[in-house]
């Protein structure tokens, strides 16, 4: 790829491409057609993967979240498959405007449409409410999930910067609703799909 494709949604720095393939060493040209089509065959050569057409875009993007370590992508790219076997409830097919409708009653998750100056995407999440229930949490996992692997697909990225913001709400009524478990894989599932 020589250019990073027009969203709708997200906005890049002029300087991203280039910015972020120098920070993985992977500048030079050729480098990063190379990186991709060793992914690309070592994902035709996973026997328990389900999909092995994987977008080319998508391989890139993984290279560049791992900094560049091929080890890593290859880890990234297996853990994102066996999380979707292993806890298939976090990746649900859903609507976002009906099914998870009341979420929003509750929580404003918000991505910032422009990069900062260091290439990272900004997320901003806003609690409010009393009303939060044990729930919606599964349904709030399930649209971060859901957001982080759009930008998978269509963003060009250094990392991310989050900001939480729980000012209006009983932090001590919110931590009693939630399960750790479903807390803990939730992490793990994002770890790997950023």
């Amino acid at each position: 790829m020589d250019s990073i494709p027009k969203n709708p949604l997200l906005e890049f720095n002029p300087d991203t491409l280039d910015y972020i393939r120098k920070k993985c060493n992977l500048h030079q040209p050729g480098r990063m057609k190379e990186a991709i089509k060793i992914l690309d065959e070592w994902t035709k050569k996973q026997t328990h993967f389900k999909n092995k057409n994987i977008d080319p875009h998508y391989l890139e993007t993984t290279i560049i979240s791992c900094k560049g370590s091929m080890e890593r992508a290859k880890a990234q790219i297996d853990s994102v498959c066996t999380f979707r076997t292993l806890l298939p409830t976090f990746f649900r097919r859903v609507n976002v405007k009906h099914d998870l409708g009341n979420l929003y009653d509750v929580v404003q998750p918000v991505i910032l449409p422009k990069l900062t100056l260091d290439q990272n995407r900004v997320f901003l999440a806003k609690f409010y409410g009393a009303a939060f229930e044990a729930s919606q949490f599964m349904d709030y996992y399930n649209f971060c999930i859901i957001i982080a692997e759009y930008l998978k697909v269509h963003d060009y990225l250094n990392g991310f910067v989050v900001f939480m913001d729980f000012t209006d709400i009983n932090l001590m009524d919110f931590v009693t609703k939630l399960n750790p478990i479903e807390l803990r894989q939730a992490l793990a599932i994002f770890m790997v799909s950023t």
